[in-house]
């Protein structure tokens, strides 16, 4: 019979049934078929069985149980007839009509079956004026161009001529296209950094940073920026310590980030300081070597210290406050985050060592000295920061009563006030007699005027009550 179609491929989309899946053209066995679901090349026999082998109407490509193509899942049926002729006619022999007739359609078919996967191939249209175009032996690392005598497809490396540029080396590096519409390498930065559209370059620019994201703004001329992402509290280096060249006046902070104390995701800055030494006594400017205060005189007190950056250039600073929540920013400075404070007292900076979050006093201060305090509970103000509750810690010691043994304890003003005695708390205990406990204590949480409560069980005219400070633990910013 005749072949009056050109079809050798038949394309479904799977419903979850077995089928039946149609096919139109002929073939000479069930493996004549390539059956495809989703990509994925089927056995006959094992996947699918094939009906109507030999008629040249078609017939039909059905599923096995447990193998029905997955709905919406692509079915291809491609026609997979081997480049082969088996027939054999004798000489002076039969010569029947219908293996004739088999030997011309299977040539046919395999013409179609080429002319398919040509309809697959990228070609040159038919007006070209090209003639044949032939491609390079394959070269790794290399780029493909058209050659300038426009008869072949050859490989080449980037070149610093024309619109190329140094070959892509560097992990994750791209190509883009720049102003002039060249082409040019760009690095992306750093690992895990998030390319996006900037408003001065119709390329793209990157991120800048690890954990960067691309955000919607209005502002930009493509729509979108990329900002860098930190979670919320997040805080690295940026340790403080005594200058040694003006110990009264100024500190050093290595170079550390932080995350600005901005509650949205989507718009909290990293702010980056390098190593900087900053001047109390001197108004703010950027830079090392330059002045940190915000406003007003430089005056004895807690003296908070800000890291502020600059959203539209990145500059990154240290500032120093008597404001524990709302520093006077310098101009164009709108990010922040308090980073630790330092005391002034008696004109000077008091000299501390830093590690992370402890903060302690180079030299312990006595902040309470008291004979005969009583058993009522006391307010006692210690010599650590305000404006924010720090935990204190130290030494407390109580004793002296003439008949009564002495228990006494330290607290949160914003704990209950207990009865010292049968486990409250961690204790000073004495006995009778001009004996003093000694209990170290730390850390107990101040409120926001550095002060806590104090209490002991017993008291008498030899009864005495001292509290040294000599540390306290500030959570920088992790939990305001």
């Amino acid at each position: 019979m005749s072949i009056s179609t050109e079809v050798r491929r038949m394309e479904y989309t799977g419903n979850g049934t077995v089928g039946p899946f149609a096919y139109t053209f002929r073939v000479f066995a069930g493996t004549d078929l390539a059956v495809y679901v989703a990509g994925i090349l089927k056995t006959f026999g094992t996947h699918y069985t094939v009906s109507n082998v030999g008629i040249p109407t078609g017939g039909n490509v059905t599923f096995t149980a447990g193998n029905e193509p997955a709905n919406g899942a692509s079915v291809i049926l491609l026609g997979n007839t081997p480049n082969t002729q088996t027939t054999e006619l004798q000489e002076q022999g039969p010569f029947p009509a219908q293996t004739v007739e088999d030997m011309a359609d299977r040539g046919v078919i395999l013409a179609q079956q080429v002319d398919e996967r040509v309809d697959r191939a990228p070609t040159l249209p038919a007006y070209s004026l090209q003639g044949p175009v032939t491609l390079d032996e394959l070269v790794s690392g290399k780029v493909a161009r058209a050659a300038a005598s426009l008869d072949r497809i050859e490989w080449v490396d980037f070149t610093s001529a024309g619109t190329y540029v140094d070959p892509v080396t560097t992990r994750g590096d791209m190509i883009r296209g720049n102003a002039s519409g060249d082409q040019e390498r760009f690095a992306k930065g750093a690992f895990g950094a998030i390319l996006a559209m900037d408003a001065n370059d119709p390329g793209w620019q990157a991120a800048g940073a690890n954990g960067n994201v691309v955000v919607y703004d209005s502002s930009q001329t493509r729509g979108i920026k990329a900002i860098p992402i930190a979670p919320r509290g997040y805080i690295f280096g940026l340790t403080m310590s005594n200058n040694a060249g003006d110990a009264t006046n100024d500190i050093d902070i290595t170079a550390g980030e932080c995350a600005e104390d901005n509650s949205n995701v989507l718009t909290r800055a990293l702010i980056s300081p390098g190593a900087l030494t900053k001047q109390l006594d001197v108004a703010w400017a950027v830079g090392t070597n330059q002045g940190m205060r915000d406003t007003g005189a430089i005056a004895n007190g807690t003296w908070h210290i800000w890291a502020i950056r600059r959203s539209d250039t990145g500059v990154s600073d240290i500032l120093a406050s008597l404001s524990a929540t709302a520093p006077t920013m310098p101009t164009n400075y709108d990010q922040k985050r308090r980073v630790g404070a330092i005391l002034r007292e008696a004109a000077a900076l008091v000299a501390f060592v830093q590690y992370g979050n402890y903060f302690w006093r180079k030299s312990s201060v006595q902040d309470v000295s008291v004979g005969n305090p009583g058993t009522a509970a006391v307010t006692r103000t210690l010599s650590v920061p305000t404006g924010f509750r720090v935990g204190a810690f130290g030494y407390m010691r109580a004793g002296g009563h003439a008949t009564l043994e002495v228990e006494g304890y330290l607290s949160d003003l914003a704990q209950n006030d207990d009865t010292p005695g049968g486990g409250v708390r961690g204790q000073a205990w004495s006995p009778p007699g001009n004996v003093q406990g000694v209990f170290q204590f730390g850390p107990v949480w101040t409120n926001t005027s550095a002060q806590i409560r104090s209490r002991l069980s017993a008291s008498d005219a030899n009864t005495t009550l001292m509290v040294d400070t000599h540390g306290w633990i500030d959570s920088r910013g992790r939990d305001e």
